[in-house]
């Protein structure tokens, strides 16, 4: 299939239903929290739906060693969802973005079409999409399909994180159960197959749960299930795992002869009636490097034959065993919200803190501070950024 002539085809298909509808007041967001730094757009059921934003940063970098530096960056983030009845459905996505005046990037985030049967049993969606399937608070075991886009603590303003894959997928529904299949575009060097695909059956109830297999056509499979429920009025627990057959993280002369490798995750989460959201997790991840393999890569490092920076740890965390610990308050009346949250390497005790103040000036106007505080020694996780603080000023218009 040529996944670039079917997103073009949906992109005029698109046009052509916002040409027919007319416009449809959004609906009010019911949650009792809501986390204003995630500013992914929210799809909306409407004949014509269109969200867009235009935002800016400056962000002051202080090096571990050598000079400080800033940097700055001007995106749009564009996005029009259309309606043909009760059953059609388009969604465009695009983003531009400036970088330091230096690099001008176009990217289609999303750009699919969907259907669905009259009782919502059957439907069908075609395009580029931005699946979400894990439950957890930072950590995504369960978004299987590669090469992954969204690790946990990378740059919340970088959008190319919410870009999607090329797929086709087909899902059935009966009360509370549903069940899907996705046949996804594989656009990644050294594999000899070009799709991967994913079968997917979820339960939703007093227990929410899903179930996923994962398999590039030729390799075995890989599976990853999930569990979330409320225990009184403010209580919630997360649960996730992964088993993989291929490491993250490339392998060392001290790596044992593995094939599979597991992740879990178990967090718990308390709501208060005014005082806002507290939750915790805790990561084993056998992808990490154990204490010898460590130690052996700690000689590169102080060698200066092997570097870790910040990107290279986005591929997945380097050690096993993880705490993440964050604090989302309420919205106070004159609109400013306060988050604070910290990952910490077990391991070797370096740790990652980051701190967000948002502030909305109305409904179109909003700001956000943000400042990362990295510790550890030179060998350390966290101490392998070459940061030791970041703090960003972002802008953001909503029209």
């Amino acid at each position: 299939m040529n996944f670039k002539k079917a997103l073009f085809i949906l992109v005029l298909v698109g046009a052509q239903m916002g040409t027919q509808a007319s416009a449809q007041t959004k609906p009010e967001n019911v949650n009792d929290i809501e986390d204003p730094f995630d500013n992914a757009p929210v799809e909306a059921p409407s004949l014509l739906n269109s969200q867009n934003r235009l935002f800016y940063y400056q962000q002051y970098n202080q090096a571990s060693e050598g000079a400080d530096n800033s940097t700055h960056q001007l995106a749009v983030d564009l996005q029009v969802q259309t309606q043909q009845g009760e059953n059609w459905q388009a969604l465009t996505r695009v983003m531009a973005t400036d970088n330091n005046h230096e690099d001008t990037q176009t990217h289609v985030l999303e750009a699919y079409g969907s259907w669905s049967s009259d009782s919502k049993r059957y439907g069908l969606k075609m395009g580029r999409i931005k699946p979400q399937w894990s439950n957890g608070y930072n950590w995504n075991l369960a978004n299987l399909l590669r090469p992954y886009q969204d690790r946990p603590y990378l740059d919340a303003d970088n959008l190319e994180q919410l870009k999607g894959w090329d797929l086709i997928a087909a899902n059935f529904n009966y009360g509370s159960w549903q069940m899907a299949g996705y046949v996804v575009d594989l656009p990644q060097s050294g594999q000899s197959a070009t799709t991967q695909q994913v079968l997917r059956m979820a339960y939703t109830g007093n227990i929410d749960g899903s179930w996923l297999v994962y398999q590039v056509p030729g390799s075995k499979p890989s599976w990853a299930a999930n569990m979330s429920s409320l225990f009184g009025d403010h209580w919630l627990i997360r649960t996730e795992a992964s088993v993989e057959q291929n490491r993250e993280k490339a392998s060392t002369p001290l790596s044992e002869n593995q094939h599979e490798y597991i992740k879990w995750v178990v967090g718990l989460a308390y709501q208060s009636t005014n005082a806002g959201l507290f939750s915790a997790e805790y990561l084993y991840n056998q992808h990490g490097y154990s204490k010898a393999e460590w130690a052996f890569i700690e000689e590169l490092i102080l060698n200066g034959s092997e570097t870790t920076s910040q990107s290279q740890q986005a591929v997945g965390q380097l050690r096993k065993h993880y705490v993440y610990l964050q604090y989302l308050s309420e919205e106070s009346w004159d609109l400013w919200q306060y988050r604070q949250s910290v990952q910490i390497n077990l391991d070797d005790d370096s740790q990652l803190h980051r701190l967000e103040v948002y502030k909305a000036f109305n409904d179109e106007l909003s700001a956000r501070l943000q400042l990362e505080y990295f510790s550890g020694c030179d060998t350390c996780e966290y101490g392998l950024a070459e940061l030791t603080l970041a703090s960003r000023l972002a802008l953001y218009w909503s029209f």
